[in-house]
């Protein structure tokens, strides 16, 4: 059986494993797709994930695991693996969490000193006995630098939308999926077992929580401004506490007070400078530090499990994503077998799209889509063993583990300042690559779309199965990566007047239909379903028409343990093809929806 012939009737077995054809597809097209699916994966009971894109990641994780652990793995590979390597090994050996530990590392690193080791409530009687001025907001500003970011305000280095090209800090609310995120029992706890401290921290946890009350009061409160944005230089910021940080933030540079910075949610800020301005500066000292450990805590908490290696990913990304590529390259057909799918895709949605006669879809974000471009994996492409050597050669892997992790986290946070004034990026697509990945979170499994460039980075480490693998069918990769691709051009664009919920369905369910219209609409689609025919005679979906099996392999990326399956079911009611596909009676079908609804 040849490579092609196995590649797809696995695929097939995996979607048959996950479906349940005792449900009729015009009742509940989510279950009928998906019953089976969480059932079916190896490790469900470690809830590592819940849903189709996190078992990619995890899959990945498992293998790269797997590849580090092996001492020979690394043999005539450049110095910047090594390291990945070497890292990843001193995580797995890493101690537990010891607050104490951090708190010397970073006295050295940052020149600074703790209130929580005073020896009494006043913040007074240091070990060695010196008057020391304990300033809340430069801990708070020392706290950023590391990438605490989930109190009062989070500070990031990036582009505006409408300035592109130039790198500006970004003051703003911060963004939390959950909400403000408390200080726990679990947390203290765990801070006064790993901390040689005379103070009281239950005492001040009992402060912190009337304190965090109203931090939750502050973040919840509904604003017109909100997600607004406007430049100011830094002397005419509003508020001089944030004044202050930004030269604590930005040491050891010396702060232009003509630097522009954005400044969001001006609203907010108002209420949190209320707040702070009539609250005792040596609680929030204290406050910023046990948050501060706190947030080492649960990252390094992480870390003694799996996600070790979603850790040195994180340190090290550009080395990861070239140990990834060594292992699965990408060769020049399929290469552009991607390129002509995004061509196609494009434009597709850019003729769908000026077809809108009553301004739903903002015309200035239409005209990107006439010379949008796409990368596929995030590494430079030429020269790319020299440059990784160069940029990661300051790094030196030390023990124990925790210091590289601070280390390196300054190293980063040191070179984007060095973007704010100098930030331009001129090189054509083919020459592209996200050289900041380290300063700020890229997804492995979601495509991003960069302003400045004009382009979408696809990760390598989502051109996998069941997303894409160049032996799949081409029904497999336009229902499933093709359709994703569709979503994440539509995801460029700015509509008025709809509200996000809207706008999700817009683009979900364009994806599926442009990529559909593509593939259905494309040459020698007859062909094509000969061919899966012939390969799929004896495959566990041979009895499905072409069109359904489209559909069906579309709906599986949605597979979640919890689904929201009334939404993904609500898709198929803006998609025609989907009633005529599986003879569904549209009465019937709606009846059920609004049933739905009701319960």
């Amino acid at each position: 059986m040849s490579l092609h012939e196995t590649s797809n009737l696995l695929h097939q077995r995996n979607i048959s494993s996950a479906m349940n054809t005792d449900i009729k597809p015009c009742a509940d097209f989510y279950t009928y797709t998906c019953d089976h699916w969480f059932a079916m994966q190896e490790d469900r009971y470690q809830e590592y994930y819940t849903k189709v894109p996190g078992m990619l990641d995890y899959k990945n994780i498992k293998e790269l695991i797997g590849y580090l652990s092996n001492d020979n793995s690394m043999r005539n590979k450049p110095q910047f693996a090594k390291k990945v390597q070497d890292l990843y090994k001193m995580c797995m050996n890493s101690r537990p969490f010891i607050a104490q530990y951090y708190m010397y590392a970073l006295t050295n690193m940052e020149d600074i000193q703790w209130i929580l080791f005073a020896k009494d409530d006043n913040g007074e009687g240091s070990d060695d006995d010196e008057v020391v001025e304990y300033d809340w907001i430069e801990m708070f500003a020392v706290a950023s630098k590391y990438g605490m970011n989930h109190i009062f305000v989070e500070a990031l280095i990036a582009p505006m939308d409408n300035d592109p090209h130039h790198m500006y800090i970004n003051l703003r609310k911060y963004v939390n999926a959950y909400g403000f995120d408390r200080l726990s029992n679990h947390d203290v706890r765990s801070l006064e077992e790993s901390m040689d401290t005379e103070n009281d921290l239950w005492s001040y946890f009992r402060q912190i929580k009337d304190f965090e009350n109203t931090l939750k009061e502050i973040e919840a409160a509904t604003r017109p401004d909100a997600g607004s944005k406007k430049l100011w230089e830094i002397q005419d910021l509003p508020f001089e506490w944030l004044k202050s940080f930004l030269i604590y933030f930005m040491k050891p540079a010396t702060v232009d007070p003509h630097m522009k910075v954005v400044l969001s949610d001006v609203e907010y800020m108002k209420a949190l400078d209320e707040l702070l301005q009539k609250t005792d500066k040596k609680f929030l000292r204290r406050y910023v530090e046990m948050r501060f450990l706190s947030y080492f805590d649960q990252t390094i908490r992480e870390l003694r499990d799996l996600p070790c290696l979603s850790a040195v990913r994180r340190l090290m990304p550009l080395a990861m994503n070239w140990i990834f590529e060594d292992l699965h390259p990408l060769d020049v057909k399929a290469n552009n077998e991607l390129q002509e799918m995004f061509t196609k895709i494009l434009h597709a949605v850019n003729r769908t799209m000026h077809m809108d006669h009553i301004g739903v879809v903002d015309r200035e974000s239409l005209h990107k889509l006439s010379n949008m471009k796409m990368v596929i994996g995030n590494l430079p492409r030429h020269n790319t063993t020299e440059i990784l050597e160069e940029f990661y050669e300051p790094i030196k892997v030390q023990r124990p583990f925790y210091r590289n992790y601070l280390t390196i986290q300054m190293y980063y946070h040191n070179i984007t300042l060095t973007t704010l004034a100098t930030f331009t990026d001129t090189l054509s697509p083919s020459e592209w690559y996200d050289k900041y990945e380290g300063f700020h979170y890229v997804s492995t499994i979601n495509i991003k779309y960069y302003p400045a460039q004009n382009l979408l980075l696809v990760p390598s480490y989502l051109l996998r199965p069941p997303y894409y693998d160049p032996e799949f069918e081409d029904i497999f990769k336009y229902s499933f990566f093709g359709s994703t691709l569709a979503s994440a051009v539509i995801s460029t664009l700015k509509f008025n007047g709809i509200n996000p919920e809207e706008i999700n369905i817009i683009q979900t369910v364009g994806g599926f239909k442009t990529a559909y219209d593509v593939f259905f609409s494309g040459e020698n689609v007859e062909q094509k379903q000969q061919q899966h025919l012939k390969v799929s005679g004896g495959g566990d979906l041979k009895d499905f028409t072409f069109k359904q099996l489209f559909f069906i392999n579309f709906m599986h990326k949605m597979c979640n343990f919890y689904a929201n399956d009334y939404l993904f079911n609500n898709y198929m009611t803006y998609l025609p093809e989907f009633a005529t596909t599986f003879d569904c009676k549209i009465p019937t079908l709606l009846q059920v929806f609004t049933k739905s609804m009701k319960n």
